[in-house]
């Protein structure tokens, strides 16, 4: 059975646990299970969450995906710093013999019914600094590891501070920003600003439902991260199967993401490891990435990061932490949906 969503994702199967059980600040969300994975080294740099387990889900058999309408052809089709995702249906979530698995990664099948582009790097400190410039009530340069260089992704920014910097990206290019945020304070945009509210509109200013019909830069939906991260892949990691869930080499990690056991504790410039079939970098590892969508009371984030475990930069692996958190672990990369 298809439901059919009023965004452009359709789930087949459902996925009753997803996004239910919280993960992110212990104190505001009550657990049934003690966190696994609490920060991978004596390094104070912030709150960087906690990896409590969630509820079992149902599972979904691959095969309820239809075979005429999973064949997206994925290989690297980019113009700048945008690459081209291709409409598609893909399996969501890991099975459960997949090392390193959460409880709330439940297999599930989704279709996405229209293509999207997608930051081929995560935003950089020089992409924030290119937005941030002449602007009094932004700080252009906000990452904490800022001796990393201009290459390097811009982190130490809330989920709220990435909306403004992707409406602020829309206007600089004359695009029609997608969110209207509301009761925001005085801090400036990098230094920890946080608002009330944000609603989304389209190219003409209505607002709607859903981020899809957004003309500007938008956060990715967690189904739309996963599936670009995968790009047509089944395993754990985009390039084949995780050996190391902790700290300790792996090989298959090792080639594509800075993660706890490679990165000497700092993040790196962006595009460094070997991209995935779509051309994108860094999507497992370097720093977690802020999505769209709610994950319990908190924030989705994905792809793991420099100060976490192997097992972070699986594909599947989710996370939460509340909207205001601001951490040299958080950063996040750029879509638009494709006209």
């Amino acid at each position: 059975m298809r439901i059919r969503l009023t965004q452009l994702v359709v789930f087949i199967g459902m996925c009753a646990s997803c996004g239910t059980e919280p993960i992110g600040v212990l104190s505001d969300a009550s657990t049934d299970s003690t966190s696994d994975d609490t920060e991978a080294s004596a390094v104070d740099l912030g709150e960087a969450g906690s990896d409590s387990e969630a509820v079992d889900g149902p599972s979904v058999d691959g095969g309820e995906l239809d075979a005429d309408s999973s064949n997206a052809t994925f290989s690297p089709d980019c113009i700048g710093d945008l690459c081209f995702v291709p409409k598609g249906q893909f399996l969501m979530g890991s099975p459960e013999d997949e090392a390193g698995r959460k409880r709330d990664e439940a297999q599930t099948a989704v279709e996405l019914t229209q293509g999207f582009f997608i930051g081929r790097f995560e935003v950089t400190q020089a992409d924030w600094a290119d937005v941030a410039s002449g602007r009094d009530d932004w700080n252009s340069q906000p990452a904490h590891f800022e001796e990393c260089g201009s290459d390097c992704p811009v982190e130490s920014i809330n989920w709220w501070e990435t909306l403004h910097y992707l409406n602020a990206r829309s206007e600089k290019e004359g695009l029609q920003p997608c969110y209207v945020i509301s009761s925001c304070d005085e801090v400036r945009v990098g230094d920890g600003r946080t608002c009330g509210a944000v609603a989304v509109q389209n190219a003409n200013g209505v607002l709607v439902e859903s981020p899809y019909e957004c003309e500007g830069y938008r956060l990715p939906t967690e189904a739309e991260w996963e599936y670009a991260y995968r790009a047509g892949s089944m395993t754990a990691f985009y390039n084949g199967d995780i050996s190391q869930t902790t700290c300790g080499y792996d090989a298959v990690l090792d080639s594509i993401g800075w993660y706890c056991g490679n990165s000497d504790l700092t993040t790196h410039p962006v595009g460094e490891k070997l991209p995935n079939a779509l051309g994108l970098f860094d999507m497992a590892g370097n720093v977690f990435e802020w999505c769209w969508d709610d994950y319990g009371p908190f924030k989705s984030l994905r792809g793991g990061d420099w100060h976490f475990y192997a097992k972070g930069g699986r594909a599947a692996y989710r996370f939460g932490n509340s909207s205001d958190s601001r951490t040299p672990h958080y950063g996040f990369r750029v879509v638009r949906t494709a006209p």
